[in-house]
């Protein structure tokens, strides 16, 4: 008898060490052992409880208490042994008429991908951001139409995290610009220049189209324009018509609802003229017109506060953007417009947006085409150019006497859909049909 039992007993110890369990007794790592995955599931909903195979509680009356050390679950096709007295409350809770009523359905969790972090969780963890913000609450800069009186702002500096997927990408498009973006006291120096652009300035070397060798070859080109391509360049440079303003305005119609508009004719007010055959026109004078590195401005005035609201909060380092479908003009030049710069003093009710472009698709007209090109150093780019942000600020003033301003450094990329990017003053996607 003895012997026999000592057969048994290795049996089962043969089998747990089968499943896993080490030496321990076949009867211990049955009782220890949980039940195989997906087995005990199908006893667990609503709809499997009429087509259970189980014993229902009134079979054997009583509370059962002696039951569950001799009971079997042959009904999943295989004797696993007898089951614990937690396993049995288990499977007659399950298997009672009422708990399938009151049984909910299990939510699902909401995946973490699809959660919106909380804005004082994203605060607390910049490391959760493909962007880092940097204040600086003493930034002071002096305007001579102030008196040289200081004007205190509080910046904020948004730059790139450098173990983000986004900044690689920003890094290989720097590559050979002089944006340091690793740098961070470098990264904020060029944004202070930006934010205050009565001070920023273009070394003699950095645009090539200030060269003599590329002036020559631009006023070679310029010759062989036709009298139509002449007549549109002439047009968009010209700033006393609206030419420009209802051109891009209706390039953004046609390609939000595809209906094509004519826009008026500055030379003729009873003649319009087809805005797509004008688009045609200047897509053929800038594909002419030789390309050239530039580093270039452009302000934009708002008087919306959510324009300014763009950098960082639709828009973050790392991240596409273009003018689709409009075309847009940028200066080579320091600011010193004076009715330009009375929106940085807060004498109207307006903040304003610096870009400043690294390009090499923007075609400077040069005084062959702009006559006032000695004072603008006009570059105008096609719709489908697409720029990356390098980096953001943002500058609040701390008392009267000057407006918000916000500064974005972009540069150019190439290979991407100008119209599957976000657009880089609203930060919205383009309209589509």
């Amino acid at each position: 008898m003895g012997v026999t039992r000592i057969r048994r007993f290795a049996g089962r110890s043969k089998c747990a060490c089968r499943a896993g369990v080490g030496s321990a007794s076949g009867h211990q790592a049955r009782r220890a052992a949980p039940p195989p995955a997906g087995r005990f599931q199908q006893f667990s909903s609503p709809t499997a409880v009429g087509q259970s195979r189980f014993p229902t509680p009134g079979r054997y009356g009583g509370k059962m208490r002696a039951r569950p050390i001799t009971f079997r679950r042959k009904a999943l096709g295989r004797n696993y042994g007898p089951l614990s007295r937690t396993q049995y409350g288990l499977l007659r809770r399950a298997c009672h008429p009422s708990f399938a009523i009151q049984r909910q359905p299990k939510m699902l969790p909401t995946p973490i991908s699809t959660t919106p972090f909380p804005q004082s969780h994203v605060a607390a963890n910049q490391s959760s951001r493909p962007f880092d913000a940097v204040k600086d609450p003493t930034c002071t800069y002096a305007r001579a139409s102030s008196g040289g009186r200081l004007l205190p702002f509080e910046v904020t500096y948004y730059l790139p995290v450098a173990e983000s997927p986004d900044c690689v990408a920003l890094r290989n498009a720097c590559a050979g610009t002089g944006l340091e973006i690793s740098n961070r006291p470098h990264m904020q120096r060029r944004l202070q220049s930006v934010l205050f652009p009565e001070a920023w300035i273009v070394s003699p070397g950095e645009n090539v189209a200030d060269s003599a060798h590329y002036q020559r070859s631009h006023k070679a080109i310029t010759d062989t324009f036709t009298d139509e391509e002449c007549r549109a360049i002439t047009k968009w440079t010209d700033v006393e018509n609206a030419y420009t303003a209802d051109l891009n305005t209706a390039l953004s119609h046609y390609t939000a609802t595809g209906q094509k508009t004519w826009i008026q004719d500055p030379d003729n007010m009873e003649l319009g003229l087809d805005v797509l055959v004008e688009e045609r026109m200047l897509t053929g004078v800038l594909a002419k017109l030789p390309q050239c590195r530039s580093r270039t401005l452009r302000i934009a005035h708002v008087t919306d506060p959510q324009f300014t609201d763009v950098y960082p909060g639709k828009i973050y380092p790392g991240q596409l953007a273009s003018n689709y479908p409009r075309f847009m003009s940028t200066s080579g030049h320091r600011i010193q417009n004076d009715d330009v710069l009375d929106a940085f003093d807060g004498s109207k009710d307006e903040n304003a947006v610096v870009y400043e472009f690294i390009a090499t698709s923007g075609k400077p007209l040069g005084e062959e085409l702009n006559e006032a090109d000695a004072e603008e150093k006009e570059f105008l780019f096609h719709p489908s150019c697409v720029f990356m942000l390098a980096a953001t600020a943002k500058a609040v003033p701390a008392q009267d006497g000057a407006s918000t301003r916000v500064a974005a450094i972009y540069v150019e990329v190439a290979g991407h859909d100008a119209r599957q990017v976000r657009n880089l003053y609203t930060g919205e996607f383009p309209p589509r049909r």
